[in-house]
């Protein structure tokens, strides 16, 4: 797709589901990327136009009739982590919409184990689509103070109760946080020094997009090792990577370090600039299906 034209984005938001709100960033990174590529973007939570070409965020969060009701030429942006076994016992419905649709998937990881279990190539319809940098992300305010040491914002259990309890007995001001979003988050963000990113759990609710948004703010961010991070060559020059083993040390050295998270927080801001949102897309959108791309009657 080279000449500019409309585009629909669908974000799916059933009331009273948790976890919605994650996915508000992709939507967003999505509806201004497109739109710095010219094209005229509707941003709606339902009602998907059989004439215009549309990009399905969501869809695991749709019940059945809703999922079977979503045109087969749909562009389903997954955001759901998938395992080797796919996802039929968690999302059924949501696996055989993945299994017909053209995808995006933000994790290549994850494409690869779609890829697997469906027999289908990056030539029928899938392609690795990570979510860019967007000058809209970069919204998180001055604070007056930085009075929080190491913000940690996720899913809590055992191990990581421990690792907690442990930076908290090196001195740090640990602050950790679930399912916020929006300006009371943002509130939160720029109090801290440093932020911990920690690999997701299982079952997790999947917010593709934290990591940029935490580079695109100028935060100096510790993360756990993942292959999928290691495997990132842009992103993971903005990050102060370890492993779960190590994270207490490191965040000991950082703690300590202002210049070092100074620079880290320009290394970071300079990697997520990097990965151009609308760029993403452009190349996105030109290896789509014709199926998806075909002019509507």
């Amino acid at each position: 797709m080279s000449q500019p034209s409309a585009i629909r984005v669908v974000q799916a938001r059933p009331p009273g589901v948790p976890g919605a709100s994650a996915l508000d960033d992709l939507a967003a990174i999505t509806v201004e990327g497109l739109r710095a590529l010219g094209h005229t973007v509707d941003h709606a939570t339902e009602d998907i136009d059989p004439e215009t070409l549309t990009i399905l965020i969501g869809g695991h969060l749709l019940e059945s009739r809703g999922i079977e009701a979503v045109p087969p030429e749909v562009v389903v942006y997954n955001a759901v982590t998938v395992p080797p076994g796919g996802l039929a016992d968690r999302f059924p419905g949501y696996a055989r919409l993945l299994a017909r649709n053209p995808v995006w998937d933000v994790s290549r990881t994850s494409l690869d184990a779609l890829a697997a279990f469906s027999s289908r190539t990056a030539g029928d319809g899938l392609q690795h689509v990570p979510p860019g940098w967007v000058p809209g992300l970069g919204r998180v305010p001055v604070a007056r103070a930085q009075d929080i040491g190491l913000l940690y914002i996720g899913p809590m259990d055992r191990v990581r109760w421990r690792l907690l309890a442990d930076l908290e007995s090196q001195g740090h001001a640990v602050r950790h946080v679930a399912e916020v979003y929006g300006n009371k988050r943002d509130a939160l963000v720029a109090r801290a020094r440093l932020v911990l990113e920690l690999a997701p759990m299982e079952d997790q609710t999947p917010e593709p997009t934290r990591l940029l948004y935490l580079l695109s703010n100028r935060k100096a961010v510790l993360a756990e090792s993942t292959p999928e991070l290691e495997a990132d060559a842009l992103l993971r020059t903005g990050v102060r990577l370890a492993s779960l083993e190590e994270l207490t040390r490191a965040a000991q050295r950082l703690g300590n370090d202002i210049d070092g998270r100074n620079a880290l927080e320009l290394r970071g801001l300079d990697a997520v600039r990097r990965r151009d949102a609308a760029s993403v897309l452009k190349r996105a959108l030109a290896d789509l299906p014709a199926r998806a791309t075909r002019p509507r009657p």
